[in-house]
């Protein structure tokens, strides 16, 4: 039989251990499975695998007081048991299977994670990721063997846009009419600022329209640039959140109020800040098509946002950025971790140089294993919950079930992973950098495993996302996820050259030309 993709695979419902004696607990979610919250009596069927039901076939087993049982002498021969093992409970249409568990890594050139069934036991194998450094040397010298299918020129041929007129210069394609384009650009921006130097009075559409000026060539030496940024340096900031940015001026009283009334609240679930309304989405959304989602609104993307506009007018040194920097290197870049401060977290220190070399190495190995952050992950999680069971196909008397792979789906780190590409500060450098690890495997999978790429998109974190971000990155990771990306972003061209909908195709094909022009493929 080939491989096949089938919603109601046999899932793992749990896993634990087996005494030497056949004792072990039933695990809840079987006797949930079973539709009972306590069990006297199950029966034992050998026929072809040790099969747990309730019919009334095989050998009767008596379940002990908190759901203890013990499994006969034939069946504890069938499981091989050499001491403590584990095992696990499979799905069955009339019962639960149990087998012997063990895993397994290999190398291999790319990362998935499979369970090789036999009648008693379930090998859960991880093939990982092989060298970075000879992945890379092997994509680089297949680019040659990719193409694109339509012109990318062709689309943006006397369009008056900014993006188009970006395209274009990333192209080396400019027209005649560009220079006086150029001009017509910044006018139209500069006119639109307001008195007090910001844009609609708003943190990220002032950031967004800096950012592109800085593009079109404008340097801070400018009285309308320095006003804009004296305006968000300016902004109130939280004590909670030293230097960061919010999405508004009222959000930093109200962070305050909130956590004043938790400091006071002994009971009960406490109220939090972070909350995700359609009306600020939608400030989030003006900044980029691409971001019509974003799960940090409140705090980290609206800083990530000012953030990589003042890095781009080289105030890297500025008081405030440099406390923003201090902020952000106590890690952990999620508005969830930061709504409340970075310092509710039980820290009180940024990270130090220690623990950012170990934060490295965790990200790599992330990478190297496929999006897993560690091995316990494998025998803690049923497969039903996290790591479920996609496609399986047939191989002798062996049954492979290919296993949905890990999906790194924090937006917040990569928008201020995507900030930092500027940043000379080691620390914050070193931790965006090894972001783009985490980042490389969450969309490799996505490739790859058909539910990974819904997770992504759920909080704009789209292939062109990511894209976006790799392409502002020359080091391995940033290469690698371009490269990965090559046969998705040819499949995904429009005939007209472009990228993405009609709606995001501005945004999208820049990302895509940006990361294309990273890697020199055009």
């Amino acid at each position: 039989m080939g491989k096949r993709i089938i919603s109601s695979l046999p899932q793992i419902l749990g896993f634990t251990t087996i005494s030497p004696e056949g004792k072990f607990k039933l695990k809840k979610t079987v006797l949930n499975y079973f539709g009972f919250n306590n069990l006297q009596v199950l029966y034992l069927d050998t026929r072809n695998e040790l099969l747990l039901t309730t019919n009334k076939i095989g050998e009767r087993l008596s379940v002990l007081t908190n759901n203890w049982l013990i499994l006969p002498g034939n069946a504890r021969e069938h499981l091989q048991l050499n001491g403590k093992s584990n095992i696990c409970f499979l799905q069955r249409q009339n019962g639960v299977a149990i087998k012997r568990y063990k895993m397994t890594v290999k190398k291999s050139k790319r990362p998935r994670i499979i369970d090789i069934e036999s009648n008693y036991l379930v090998t859960r194998r991880v093939e990982t990721f092989g060298d970075a450094t000879d992945l890379l040397n092997e994509l680089v010298s297949s680019q040659i063997n990719f193409k694109l299918n339509f012109e990318v020129a062709d689309y943006w041929k006397e369009k008056k846009s900014f993006s188009a007129w970006k395209v274009r210069q990333l192209l080396n394609n400019a027209e005649e009419t560009d220079e006086e384009l150029l001009r017509e650009l910044i006018q139209e921006r500069l006119s639109k600022q307001m008195d007090n130097g910001s844009w609609n009075d708003l943190v990220t559409t002032t950031a967004k329209n800096l950012k592109e000026l800085a593009q079109l060539g404008m340097t801070n030496n400018y009285p309308q640039i320095q006003k804009a940024i004296k305006w968000l340096l300016e902004r109130p900031q939280s004590p909670y959140n030293p230097g960061m940015f919010f999405l508004t001026d009222k959000l930093v009283a109200e962070q305050q109020a909130i956590i004043e009334r938790r400091k006071e609240q002994k009971v009960g679930p406490k109220e939090r800040f972070r909350k995700r309304y359609r009306s600020e989405l939608k400030i989030i959304n003006v900044v980029d098509e691409l971001y019509d989602n974003a799960c940090g609104p409140r705090i980290m993307w609206p800083n990530a946002i000012v953030l990589e506009a003042l890095l781009e007018f080289g105030y890297e040194f500025n008081e405030r950025v440099q406390t923003i920097i201090d902020t952000l290197t106590f890690g952990g870049w999620c508005e969830c971790a930061y709504q409340h401060g970075p310092r509710r977290r039980k820290r009180t220190e940024p990270l130090t140089m220690k623990e950012i070399d170990k934060f490295e190495e965790q990200t790599l190995f992330e990478y190297k294993n496929g999006g897993l952050d560690n091995f316990k992950l494998l025998i803690m999680q049923p497969t039903w919950r996290h790591l479920m069971r996609l496609s399986y196909k047939k191989k002798g008397d062996k049954v492979e079930y290919s296993l949905r792979m890990p999906t790194h789906t924090q937006g917040c780190e990569v928008i201020t992973t995507s900030a930092l590409s500027k940043v000379t500060n080691e620390k914050l450098w070193r931790l965006a950098e090894s972001h783009l690890w985490r980042f490389v495997v969450a969309l490799y999978n996505a490739y790859n495993n058909p539910l990974g790429m819904d997770e992504l998109i759920k909080y704009s974190l789209s292939p062109y996302t990511f894209l976006k971000v790799f392409s502002k990155y020359d080091t391995t990771a940033a290469r690698l996820g371009i490269l990965l990306s090559l046969p998705w972003i040819i499949k995904n061209q429009n005939e007209d050259g472009t990228w993405g909908n009609h709606s995001t195709k501005e945004s999208a094909t820049l990302a895509v030309v940006s990361a294309l022009k990273n890697i020199e493929f055009i």
